[in-house]
């Protein structure tokens, strides 16, 4: 699967673009590191599953499927929103804008399965180092 970081010069004002493949269960083209500021995230789903791409900022460090069984207030203790998009159909793309700050990220599919479990628990999860 061919997949492209646009890695553009970019002045600390202008977004920086990260394309992302989607597919059963896999992220694809985000890269471990990124530079703060603006990014933009453009999802392409080329699974046969929607899909989405939710990002937060983690603020305590936990393994990210412990966090996920916890309640969503308690989630709030470990993890911060920093944006997602909607779930999104296969063969179609969407986006997320998000102004990242120096610090850790997890990247995650909440779309559930028939079972009702997250795609993160099925290895649609990762992170990247902001900084």
């Amino acid at each position: 699967m061919a997949l492209a970081l646009l890695a553009a010069a970019c002045t600390d004002d202008e977004s920086r673009a990260v394309e992302v493949t989607t597919t059963e269960y896999e992220f694809a083209g985000i890269p471990a590191e990124l530079p703060p500021g603006p990014v933009t995230f453009e999802v392409r789903n080329e699974g046969g599953e929607n899909h989405d791409l939710v990002l937060r900022k983690v603020i305590l460090e936990r393994d990210i499927l412990e966090v996920l069984e916890l309640s969503q207030v308690e989630q709030g203790e470990y993890l911060e929103d920093a944006g997602a998009t909607p779930a999104i159909p296969p063969g179609e793309t969407g986006s997320l804008a998000a102004s990242l700050e120096t610090g850790t990220y997890a990247y995650l599919c909440l779309v559930t399965t028939e079972s009702g479990r997250p795609h993160a628990f099925a290895g649609m999860r990762g992170t990247v180092e902001v900084g």
